[in-house]
C-alpha cells in the first residue's frame, strides 16, 4: 500500500477548511450554470431571428440576384458567429455543471456518504497479501472512499499504487501529494474537464494500434492533391467562362474518383479506426493542454511535465493536430461531400496521408504522453485525500531503531467523532 501516505495522527475539528471551500465552488458554479443557462437562451433566440430575417430578406429580393446573394451571405455568416458562439456557451455550461458535481459528491462523501461510489471490485485479488484484510476494495473500501479519478486508465493506476507497497522515492512522491493538495482548483478543473468527453477505446488498445499501423499510402500523396485540387480549380474557373465543356470537367470528377478508389479499402479501415480513436484524442488534448499550462514545483511534478515536450512543441497542441486530421477524415461520411470533394481535391487522400505521417511520427511518444495524464489523474485522488484531512501528516522517515511510532493513530474511515484514536510504537524486529 502507499506507506508513504498513510495518515498517522489525527484531530477532531468542527467545520473542517476542506467543508467551506466545496460550499463556496458549489455556490459560485451553480450561479455560473444559471448564468449559461440565460445566456443560451439568448443566443437561441439571436439565431432563430437571423434564420428568420435572412429567409424573409430573400423572399423580398429574390427578383434582384445581387443583393439575394449579399444578404446570403451575411445571413449564413451571422448564423454561423451565433451557432459557434452557443457551441462555446454551451461547452462551459457543460463544464460548470460537471463542477458543481464534483463539489456536491465531495460534500457527500464528507459526511459519511461513499457506498455509493465505485467499489474497485475488479481491482480484488485474493492473492493480494493485504488488500483483503485492510478492505482496500469492495464495499466501504479505502478505495470506494479516496477514488476521484476520471478516466479509467487513472482509476487502474490508482488502484495499482494502493496495492503497489512501493517504498522507493518515497519523499518526491510525497512532495508531489502536497503540492497538488495546494491546487484544489486546478484539480477539480481537470477531473470536470475529463468527464465531459466519454471516450469508445482505451488508451491502451490506442497504442497498440499506433504502434502496429502500416502505411499504405506512397509519397506521392504529398503533393498529388495539392496539384488535382489546382487544376481542379482552374477547369471550374474556365467552365464558369464557358472556355471549357461542362464533361471534362466531369471527366476529370470521375479521374478523381478513380484515384481514390483505388485505396477506399485500406481509407475504410483507417476510417473506422479513426472514428472509434478521436474521441479519446480529444479529451487527452484538453487534460494535456491542463498539465503544460500549470506551474508545478515538485520535483516529480516537473519530471512529468517535461515528458510532454516534443521538440520544443507542446503535446496538446500535436495532439490537437491530429484530432483536426481525424474529424477531417470523418467528414466523408457526407455523401455530397464525399463525391466532389474526392474527386475534385482528392481529400482523403489528402487526409489519410496526414494521418499516417503523424502516426509516423508519434507512435513511439503517445505512450508516454498518455502515461502522464493517467499519473495525473491518479495522483489527483492522492492530492484530493491530503486536502480533505488537513490535520492528517505524512510520515517522516527517519534512520533510527524505532520502525513506526504515531500518535493519535485511527482509523481512516471511520467518523472522527467515533473512532478511537491511540498512540502506537513499533520496534524494528
Amino acid at each position: 500500500m502507499l506507506g508513504f501516505f498513510v495518515s498517522l495522527q489525527f484531530n477532531k475539528l468542527s467545520m473542517p477548511q476542506p467543508i467551506r471551500f466545496y460550499k463556496t465552488q458549489l455556490d459560485t458554479f451553480k450561479l455560473q450554470v444559471n448564468r449559461f443557462n440565460k445566456h443560451l437562451v439568448g443566443l437561441s433566440f439571436i439565431r432563430l431571428a437571423v434564420f428568420v430575417l435572412t429567409v424573409i430578406g430573400i423572399y423580398f429580393t429574390y427578383t434582384n440576384w445581387q443583393i439575394t446573394a449579399a444578404i446570403s451571405v451575411v445571413g449564413i455568416a451571422a448564423f454561423l458567429i451565433t451557432l459557434s458562439k452557443y457551441t462555446d456557451a454551451k461547452r462551459e455550461r457543460d463544464l460548470n455543471k460537471a463542477l458543481v458535481k464534483i463539489n456536491e459528491e465531495e460534500l457527500r462523501i464528507a459526511s459519511g456518504e461513499f457506498h455509493h461510489r465505485d467499489k474497485g471490485a475488479e481491482f480484488q485479488d485474493s492473492k493480494h497479501f493485504y488488500s483483503l484484510d485492510i478492505d482496500l476494495f469492495g464495499n466501504g473500501s479505502f478505495f470506494q472512499f479516496i477514488n476521484r479519478t476520471a478516466i479509467t486508465e487513472g482509476k487502474t493506476a490508482l488502484a495499482n499504487l494502493l496495492k503497489a507497497n512501493n517504498i522507493t522515492n518515497i519523499k518526491l512522491k510525497q512532495e508531489a501529494i502536497q503540492e497538488l493538495s495546494s491546487k484544489p482548483e486546478w484539480r477539480q478543473l481537470y477531473s470536470a474537464t475529463a468527464s465531459l468527453i466519454h471516450v469508445e477505446v482505451s488508451a491502451k488498445n490506442i497504442i497498440k494500434w499506433l504502434t502496429q499501423h502500416k502505411q499504405f499510402l506512397p509519397k506521392i500523396i504529398r503533393w498529388l492533391p495539392m496539384m488535382f485540387s489546382g487544376i481542379s480549380v482552374l477547369f471550374f474557373v474556365l467552365f464558369l467562362f464557358k472556355t471549357l465543356d461542362v464533361s471534362i470537367l466531369g471527366y476529370w470528377l470521375l479521374l478523381g474518383l478513380f484515384i481514390t478508389g483505388a485505396y477506399v479499402k485500406k481509407i475504410n479501415v483507417l476510417s473506422s479506426q479513426t472514428d472509434k480513436a478521436k474521441d479519446t484524442f480529444k479529451q487527452y488534448s484538453q487534460l494535456l493542454k491542463q498539465i503544460e499550462s500549470t506551474s508545478f514545483s515538485s520535483e516529480l511534478l516537473q519530471e512529468k511535465q517535461q515528458k510532454i515536450q516534443s521538440d520544443h512543441k507542446k503535446a496538446s497542441i500535436i495532439f490537437k493536430h491530429f484530432s483536426k486530421y481525424l474529424d477531417a477524415l470523418d467528414n466523408r461520411n457526407n455523401l455530397i461531400g464525399a463525391i466532389f470533394g474526392n474527386g475534385l481535391f482528392l481529400t482523403d487522400l489528402k487526409n489519410s496521408y496526414k494521418i499516417e505521417q503523424w502516426i509516423a511520427t508519434y507512435n513511439k511518444t503517445v505512450a508516454d504522453w498518455f502515461e502522464v495524464v493517467t499519473f495525473f489523474d491518479a495522483y489527483n485522488s492522492l492530492g484530493n485525500y491530503a486536502f480533505n484531512h488537513p490535520r492528517f501528516v505524512f510520515p517522516e522517515l527517519v534512520d533510527s531503531h524505532v520502525c513506526i511510532k504515531a500518535k493519535q493513530l485511527g482509523h481512516p474511515l471511520l467518523q472522527a467523532d467515533k473512532r478511537v484514536d491511540s498512540d502506537l510504537n513499533i520496534d524494528n524486529e
